[in-house]
């Protein structure tokens, strides 16, 4: 094994993540076919509460709870022009799945006709010419209160987030403006606000579009550069070929719809991890459950680059089998160097446990420790420059990566030798690895 591949081997080790001790399921929210089924399947608690406002009924809001033992942030699910329907519920179920607790509020409640929701409605014309006579004033009035329900649950965290899809996509991105202790904003296929609004926006916003949706995706242009002359955080995805509504409709486009919701629902959890979860010194030092903090890896890509300037590593890490293993792909860019590593709890040992290949046939595998800020690899005998070395690494987490760094061992002295710091890219940067 070369120098160059020796440091690529340390490096693909020295980034791989762990799993806390109860990982969110795999998978994404169903089609709008399947959403019933998936509901009927569900093993999360899901329940309705009603949500009291100071004036009018109580908005009925649809509560979905993760199976994880600690406190989770809240993701309040801001229905399409369709209402509070199953597909809306199942996607709440999907959010409770991958460790949010879930609430999707019937904004039409106390307005059909006897004073019902959506339910009470004749048909789907009717709710959705109720849905665009909303006043935006009472979606946020209504979206408060039932923010401030979901905070004041014993399994919520204090974080809350809104996502939305086409009319919730656009009221999600609205109530980001209109609350400003809001901690981030989901945007499926909806439009902006006014400009004057976007400089109210204080949390960071994801958007995700279908490139055959030029009603709505013709504005994100626009958005982005009025964001960034804001200062403010706004991240867009375009799907090309996929439809509006492609996440609900997965089986549309000739497969482009199915393509984008594998892309975009990843990029939507990643996004919620970053920005609700975060990373504190107390979460690293819960002994309980070690390992949650590097949760932010999952179903994400990094570039390295090296300390020269200009050799550049690319890491993509994706979850497999219910999420029980991890595996990451990466490429030494511009160079046949390329490797492959899994990771995952021995069930047996209750040890985090990596194995790692790479393009020439070289296999290492061992145990990874988790430390105050990151990961550490115990020491490994590899060869370098045609002489057996033993190496150590480590990497520590940023707030927009993690730095990877390892020492080799002079004498009785460990000497550093190699640091890469690597950034956060979005999830299309994984075509870089077959190239």
């Amino acid at each position: 094994m070369n120098r160059h591949v020796a440091l690529t081997v340390l490096l693909a080790l020295a980034t791989a993540p762990a799993w806390a001790a109860d990982p969110p399921a795999t998978g994404l929210p169903p089609g709008a076919e399947a959403a019933k089924a998936a509901l009927e399947s569900s093993t999360r608690h899901g329940e309705y509460i009603d949500v009291k406002l100071e004036e009018g009924k109580p908005v009925r809001t649809w509560v979905v709870y993760p199976e994880r033992k600690d406190k989770a942030p809240v993701v309040i699910v801001i229905h399409e022009i369709f209402g509070l329907s199953d597909w809306v519920r199942a996607v709440a179920d999907r959010l409770a799945a991958d460790g949010f607790v879930a609430v999707a509020p019937d904004l039409l409640s106390g307005l059909g006709p006897g004073g019902g929701g959506t339910d009470s409605f004749a048909g789907r014309d009717e709710v959705t010419g109720a849905v665009r006579g909303l006043a935006p004033d009472d979606v946020v009035r209504r979206l408060n209160a039932v923010r401030k329900r979901a905070l004041g649950l014993p399994a919520a965290s204090g974080k809350s987030a809104t996502i939305g899809f086409c009319w919730g996509g656009a009221s999600s991105f609205a109530y980001a403006a209109a609350q400003p202790e809001l901690d981030a904003a989901v945007v499926y296929y909806g439009t902006p606000p006014s400009a004057d609004a976007l400089a109210k926006v204080d949390a960071p916003v994801l958007g995700l579009y279908g490139g055959d949706d030029a009603r709505v995706t013709a504005t994100v242009a626009d958005t982005e550069a009025e964001m960034k002359k804001l200062g403010k955080s706004y991240e867009a995805h375009v799907y090309d070929g996929a439809g509006h509504g492609f996440l609900r409709q997965q089986d549309g486009r000739e497969g482009a719809n199915a393509k984008a919701a594998r892309e975009a629902w990843p990029a939507t959890i990643a996004f919620l991890r970053k920005h609700l979860l975060g990373v504190t010194a107390a979460e690293f030092g819960n002994t309980a459950d070690p390992l949650a903090p590097l949760q932010f890896l999952a179903d994400s890509c990094f570039l390295g680059t090296f300390a020269d300037g200009k050799t550049q590593d690319l890491v993509c890490y994706t979850a497999m089998l219910d999420r029980k293993f991890l595996r990451s792909r990466h490429r030494v860019l511009g160079s046949g160097y390329s490797g492959e590593t899994i990771l995952g709890l021995n069930q047996k040992t209750g040890q985090l446990e990596y194995t790692y290949y790479n393009s020439l046939g070289g296999i290492l595998h061992g145990q990874i420790e988790a430390t105050a800020d990151g990961l550490r690899f115990p020491p490994e005998t590899v060869e370098m420059q045609g002489a057996e070395q033993v190496v150590r690494s480590a990497w520590r987490k940023t707030e927009t990566g993690y730095v990877a760094s390892s020492e080799r061992k002079d004498g009785a002295a460990w000497k550093p030798f190699m640091t890469v710091t690597f950034e956060r890219k979005g999830l299309e940067a994984a075509a870089g690895l077959d190239e």
